[in-house]
């Protein structure tokens, strides 16, 4: 499948535009609910856990994708806030 129909999949989206349209405004609405700031702090708590849980069931490979991961979703977030967000 590719990503398009994945993400549509359970969708009322029907063609391309519906999925742009859907796309803008997950964006827009989630940079109205989350505030930058907060968006960070949630986002790098969720890794904090995820390093200092006494028993890690992730090997390094793992950790090492979870923190490519974080960067990407950072950019993702910036990204997001900049085109969607207030100021």
């Amino acid at each position: 499948m590719k990503t398009t129909e994945l993400y549509l999949k359970g969708k009322a989206c029907s063609s391309e535009v519906d999925l742009e349209s859907h796309a803008r405004d997950v964006m827009k609405f989630f940079f109205e609910d989350y505030e930058i700031e907060l968006c960070h702090e949630l986002l790098w708590t969720m890794m904090k856990s995820m390093f200092i849980a006494e028993e890690s069931t992730l090997s390094a490979v793992e950790r090492m994708d979870l923190v490519s991961y974080y960067e990407r979703v950072h950019e993702v977030l910036v990204a997001g806030s900049v085109l969607y967000g207030e100021g």
